[in-house]
This record gives C-alpha cells, structure tokens and sequence, in this order.
C-alpha cells in the first residue's frame, strides 16, 4: 500500500486539477484510497455506535483466541 500512493500521486493530482476545471471525465477518474471496504457502507451511524462495535468484535475475537489457544495446550 504506501507505494500505490507513491508511484499514483502523480497522475492523481493531474487528474484532479482536470476535475476542479469541470472535466467530466477527470471527475470519474478522480479517486481517493480508502480501502476496500467502502462498498459495504450503506447507513450513517454515530461513531459511538461504530467504536462500541469494534470493541465487541475485539473482544470476541480475543475470547476465540483464547479458547483456542487453550484446547492447544491441551493436546
């Protein structure tokens, strides 16, 4: 990842200057990095909801890893 940024910067900021002048097609090209999963969002929430959820999911995670790693150390 910190090279795409590196070797698209370029070309990013051309087209970005084209899209601030109106270009249509600029306008399509124009992209920012945010990640992959960006297609998932589909509502707005407050963000204490969203930390809250990725505490619990935190925790879960942990609790699993924890009851593997036990029956690990059980064999």
């Amino acid at each position: 990842m910190p090279l795409q940024s590196m070797l698209a910067e370029p070309t990013l900021r051309r087209v970005d200057a084209v899209a601030a002048s109106g270009h249509d097609g600029a306008r399509r090209l124009a992209t920012y990095f945010v990640g992959q999963g960006v297609g998932m969002l589909d509502t707005v929430r407050p963000v204490r909801r969203v930390v809250e959820e990725m505490m619990e999911d935190f925790l879960l995670a942990v609790d699993r890893l924890h009851a593997l790693t036990d029956a690990q150390g059980r064999r």
